[in-house]
C-alpha cells in the first residue's frame, strides 16, 4: 500500500464527532427538501411530467453532492493533527450550496421537453449563482478564519461536478456543442488514470502549482454560463466552447505529462 493509500485509509477511519454527522445529516435533509420544493416551481411553470424528470435528474446530482460531503467530513479540519471540527460554519455551508444548486442543473439534462420563460433562464441563473459561490465561500473562510481541508475539498469537487453538470445540461438542451463534454469529464478521467497508474505502481509524481489551472476553470465556469444564457447566439457558444476548452484539455495532456514523469518538471514521487 502507498503513502498515499495510507493516508487516505487513515482519513476515512478518522473519528467524526457525533454532532457533526448529526449536522451533515441535517444539510442533506435540507438540501433534499429544497429540491423537492423547488421542484413544486418547476411543476407549476411548466406541469408534472418536466418537474418529475427534473426531480429526478436533480436528485442524482444531489445524492453524489452530499456522498461527497459525507465521505470527506473527517477533514472538517485546518491541518492533518488537528482534531476534527464539530461544526461545518458558515464558509462550507456556501460551498454546499453550490454544489446543489449544481445539481439543479443538472436536472435539466433529463427534461425532454423545454416550454416557455422559466427553464429557459433557470440552469444558467442557479449555475450563474454557483459560480459567483465559488469566490465567495473562500472570501467567508479567510475573513472568518475557519479555513479547513473539508472546505478545500468541497471546493475542488464541487467546482468539478458543477462543469460537469452545466455542460451535460447545455448539451443536451442544445446550446453547448457536444464535444465540449470532454471538458466535464476530463478531471474525472485524469483522477482516475492517475489511480489506475499507482495500483500498477507505476511511478507518479506531484503536479507543481501552476496558477493557469485555476484561470482555465474559470474561464470554462464564464463560458457555460454565458452558453446557457438564453439570447446567446449558437455561433457564440460554438466559437466559446473551442477558445475556452481546448487550452484547458491541453492543460490537462501538460498534466499527464508531468505525473507519468515525461516532463522533467516533475521532480517528487507521491
Amino acid at each position: 500500500m502507498s503513502d498515499a493509500d495510507i493516508a487516505e485509509e487513515n482519513r476515512r477511519t478518522e473519528t467524526v464527532p457525533p454532532r457533526l454527522v448529526r449536522r451533515t445529516r441535517a444539510v442533506v435533509a435540507l438540501a433534499f427538501g429544497l429540491t423537492a420544493l423547488a421542484a413544486t416551481g418547476v411543476r407549476t411553470d411548466a406541469g408534472d411530467a418536466v418537474a418529475g424528470q427534473w426531480f429526478a435528474g436533480a436528485s442524482v446530482g444531489l445524492a453524489a453532492v452530499c456522498w461527497i460531503l459525507v465521505s470527506n467530513r473527517a477533514e472538517n479540519r485546518a491541518s492533518p493533527g488537528d482534531a476534527v471540527g464539530s461544526t461545518l460554519g458558515p464558509a462550507n455551508a456556501v460551498t454546499v450550496g453550490r454544489g446543489v444548486l449544481s445539481a439543479w442543473v443538472l436536472g435539466f439534462a433529463v427534461v425532454a421537453v423545454r416550454p416557455a420563460e422559466f427553464d429557459a433562464w433557470f440552469p444558467a441563473l442557479a449555475y450563474g449563482v454557483a459560480v459567483v459561490s465559488d469566490a465567495l465561500d473562500g472570501a467567508v473562510a479567510r475573513a472568518l478564519n475557519c479555513e479547513t481541508r473539508l472546505g478545500e475539498r468541497l471546493d475542488v469537487e464541487y467546482d468539478a461536478f458543477g462543469l460537469l453538470a452545466a455542460a451535460t445540461a447545455g448539451v443536451v438542451g442544445g446550446v453547448v456543442p457536444w464535444p465540449y463534454l470532454a471538458v466535464g469529464v476530463a478531471r474525472y478521467a485524469f483522477v482516475a488514470a492517475r489511480a489506475v497508474r499507482r495500483r500498477r505502481n507505476r511511478p507518479v509524481f506531484d503536479l507543481p502549482p501552476r496558477r493557469s489551472r485555476r484561470v482555465l476553470a474559470g474561464l470554462q465556469m464564464a463560458y457555460v454560463v454565458v452558453a446557457l444564457a438564453p439570447p446567446t447566439p449558437r455561433v457564440v457558444a460554438v466559437t466559446g466552447a473551442a477558445l475556452c476548452g481546448l487550452p484547458l484539455l491541453l492543460g490537462f495532456v501538460r498534466d499527464w505529462l508531468l505525473v507519468t514523469g515525461r516532463r522533467t518538471d516533475a521532480r517528487r514521487r507521491r
